[in-house]
């Protein structure tokens, strides 16, 4: 009796208009309710009599009616979509099963007046006709609401945790939309850290990772911390609309535009999985030092240019701060344990990878079998075979901008805000008191402008150094950049990465006496420029 009893809490209703609830009502059977609402609770609820039961509003999902007994009235709210989200004011619900004998008699009241049902909804559609059901669409929901159920096995999610999940999601989406930052408090706080919690429990590992970066925002936001980024928090507030709004679609069997969605990309996982890739060549194009936003790792993270896909993809090391302290300059040419390359030795050039494992971001695996060989670089950004990613013209990066916003969660190796640019004047590296940060206009060729901007903190330092080392020479000046391309103050911004000589320039450093090498790139936060020169 008790495993059966359990069996009975996946069961749920999703009916997704009045003539399906109508349809699954007459298919209703008793023993159906009995296992839904508990056997005990529904001989009790069978038990009582000398009751009265009124229709009183429909709103989506939910009939609410009007219980009467004793002279006592209870307002009851039947939810046709997971049955244990159905209400009661009495008071008397029971905590297994979240039901109590009046919603219990208020369902069954529903199953044996059909017909006043169909009345009510005449009324409240303004006495607009139900248009029944035929055979053949009744088969089709049929087979929607299979389709359903066997994506929630197929990704191991329990229907009635995830449709509980996604409701509060949804409330919370409206709640933070309507509020607004200004009016923030602590409890918003707590039920972002909650959501956190409950979709991790529901497997639902996207919406979960979105969550976390929320909460850590918002909790930023109200203690004033300097390190809130207003435009990071607009954009994970996309993200996770986004995530909530594909993932209501693809568990209601609605139609996803992008192909390249799948359930496994949506609904994701909490760790991520390498997976095994051809080998394939690759150019760096950019290299920079990282820190975590939880400020316990310190790393390196390269960007390369697959040849045949022209997708990029990264190379990420990571160390913990409390033993290598967080100067990522100390890692730059530390050997990665098991590849005996440092990160410093991958950051000029192309690569032959062998061995090759990817995970769901497109970061590529330094797992103890890689193999990486130099090979022959090829002028990336003077050939166009890769004019995809040098732009010199900024409206035609206002194009791709808006092109890569049709992506509506990040995808893999959709690296979006990264590009190589080549502006046709640069103006002067500036200090923004107000702002606090560096800034540098730089234009196009046809003079539109967009900004160069450097946060003043302690971890840019390197990269302000030698931006104003590289400003006061200007035979150093170079002739692109590669960076993270964003919108600030209405302004089309670039925080710098890397940048580019086409033609090289020399580097110096010693090995016993001083040695120069030609490289093409110049990575900001990981290399000094007092030791460039040119040819």
């Amino acid at each position: 009796m008790t495993e059966g009893l359990n069996k009975s809490k996946n069961e749920e209703f999703l009916f997704h208009d009045q003539e399906l609830i109508i349809f699954n009502l007459n298919n209703l059977s008793e023993d159906k309710i009995k296992r839904i609402v508990g056997w005990e609770n529904f001989k009790k609820a069978q038990n009582i009599s000398g009751y009265k039961i009124e229709f009183s509003n429909y709103n989506k999902y939910n009939i609410e009616l009007i219980f009467e007994i004793s002279n006592h009235k209870y307002i009851v709210t039947i939810n046709f979509k997971n049955i244990r989200n159905s209400f009661c004011d009495c008071g008397e619900i029971d905590e297994s099963y979240h039901v109590c004998s009046h919603i219990i008699l208020s369902l069954l009241y529903l199953k044996n007046n059909v017909q006043k049902l169909i009345n009510f909804f005449y009324e409240a559609n303004n006495k607009i006709p139900i248009i029944s059901l035929s055979e053949k669409e009744i088969k089709k929901k049929q087979e929607e609401l299979l389709k359903r159920k066997q994506t929630l096995e197929y990704l191991n999610l329990d229907p009635e945790l995830v449709e509980e999940t996604l409701a509060e999601v949804e409330n919370f989406i409206y709640t933070i939309y309507n509020q607004g930052l200004q009016r923030f408090s602590a409890v918003i706080l707590d039920w972002a850290n909650q959501l956190f919690i409950k979709t991790q429990i529901a497997k639902l590992a996207n919406l979960n990772k979105q969550f976390k970066i929320i909460a850590e925002l918002i909790n930023k936001y109200l203690n004033k911390s300097t390190q809130f980024d207003l435009s990071f928090y607009k954009t994970t507030l996309s993200y996770l609309t986004n995530y909530y709004i594909l993932t209501r679609n693809l568990l209601e069997q609605k139609e996803i535009s992008r192909k390249d969605i799948n359930p496994e990309i949506l609904i994701g996982k909490f760790r991520s999985e390498y997976i095994e890739h051809p080998d394939l060549d690759a150019q760096c194009i950019g290299m920079e030092g990282l820190c975590s936003q939880d400020a316990k790792f310190i790393g390196i993270t390269g960007y390369y240019l697959n040849y045949t896909t022209l997708d990029l993809f990264t190379i990420t090391q990571l160390l913990p701060i409390a033993y290598f302290g967080n100067d990522p300059k100390s890692l730059y040419h530390r050997p990665i344990p098991g590849i005996n390359e440092s990160m410093a030795d991958l950051a000029h050039g192309a690569f032959h990878f062998s061995n090759v494992k990817f995970n769901d971001k497109g970061n590529l695996s330094l797992h103890k079998n890689l193999l990486i060989k130099r090979i022959s670089s090829k002028l990336v950004l003077r050939s166009p075979e890769f004019q995809k990613f040098r732009i010199d013209n900024w409206m035609d990066l206002i194009k791709v901008l808006c092109q890569k916003e049709s992506s509506p969660i990040p995808m893999r190796f959709a690296l979006n805000e990264f590009f190589a640019l080549e502006p046709k004047s640069w103006g002067l590296f500036e200090f923004d008191p107000i702002l606090q940060e560096y800034k540098s206009i730089i234009s196009d060729k046809n003079q539109k402008i967009i900004v160069l901007r450097v946060k003043n903190e302690p971890f840019n330092k390197s990269i302000i150094e030698n931006l104003q080392y590289i400003y006061k020479n200007k035979d150093l000046m170079p002739n692109a950049l590669f960076g993270n391309v964003f919108i600030k103050d209405g302004l089309i911004s670039v925080r710098p990465i890397s940048l580019f000589y086409y033609y090289g320039i020399k580097k110096k450093y010693y090995y016993y006496t001083e040695i120069s090498e030609l490289i093409g790139e110049f990575h900001l936060n990981l290399e000094d420029a007092t030791k460039l020169s040119t040819l």
